[in-house]
């Protein structure tokens, strides 16, 4: 496994990864649908994320406090699309 990306298993059956990009080192969690409580907005779609819908939540390293919650098919597909702020708001 490279050293740039490390991956463990962290309590609450999260997936956690960390990986260094552009805008700095992120931490990646995957929540399973049983563990979504709370609706939330995508920054890649600007949709809403439902309870009980798997989701990742993307957490700067650097700045936890701008974690943000992405569907798994934005989170996936973010490299195709054009640059932008990396953790939008909905507008």
């Amino acid at each position: 496994m490279p050293s740039s990306l490390s991956c463990s298993f962290s309590p609450g059956h999260f997936w956690a990864e960390r990986v260094p990009e552009r805008f700095g080192p992120y931490e990646v969690l995957r929540v399973q649908p049983y563990e979504a409580r709370k609706e939330y907005v995508c920054p890649g779609c600007n949709h809403e994320i439902r309870v009980g819908v798997g989701h990742v939540v993307v957490v700067p390293l650097e700045a936890p406090d701008l974690r943000r919650h992405w569907h798994n098919p934005c989170w996936d597909e973010r490299k195709r699309r054009p640059a932008g702020r990396p953790w939008a708001r909905r507008p």
